[in-house]
């Protein structure tokens, strides 16, 4: 078997989520992954910044992971969607504001520019462009891409025992981490 097949025998449970691990309250905000950076107050928004979509952090993800284990009959034979907050570019953008008490620098940007970069970077070789195409599964005005898992997906929060977060809060735990 492929990693891609699956034993019609074999329960199986597949978590789906944007993740936070790397993305947003560990490394993403603070490395400057999605587009903003503490240090400078700078930040980059894709349209308008108003697309919502979902994204988890490592602690649910975990959470999440154990109760597929605990609940194996419950989760079995399904793909289960997480998310620890549904947000999207501007609020992240409010809410660094207030959490560093002060008016960042923005600058915009379209999902066509970017779409686009990042083909052309990877159609010469250059991977990075990997990245924006990345970004562009949350922030980009595409349709279909099924970003917000709380409106287009059945999200399994409530059967895994998983709560929606504050996005404040994980933005204030990000800025004192980054401050220290």
């Amino acid at each position: 078997m492929t990693g891609y097949e699956h034993d019609s025998q074999t329960p199986f449970s597949t978590i789906h989520q944007r993740n936070l691990i790397a993305h947003f309250s560990g490394q993403g905000i603070e490395n400057g992954f999605l587009g903003y950076d503490i240090r400078s107050h700078t930040a980059t928004i894709w349209d308008s910044g108003d697309k919502t979509f979902t994204l988890t952090n490592s602690n649910q993800l975990g959470q999440a992971v154990v109760s597929v284990l605990e609940h194996p009959s419950e989760t079995a034979n399904q793909y289960l969607y997480v998310a620890s907050v549904v947000t999207s570019q501007k609020e992240i953008l409010n809410a660094l504001e207030e959490a560093t008490s002060t008016k960042w620098k923005v600058s915009y940007t379209t999902t066509e520019e970017q779409v686009s970069g990042g083909k052309e970077k990877i159609g010469k070789g250059d991977f990075t462009g990997a990245f924006t195409l990345v970004r562009a599964t949350n922030f980009g005005n595409i349709d279909g891409l099924r970003a917000n898992y709380t409106t287009e997906e059945k999200l399994a929060n409530d059967l895994l025992g998983l709560k929606l977060e504050s996005l404040n809060e994980t933005i204030r735990q990000v800025v004192k981490r980054s401050s220290t």
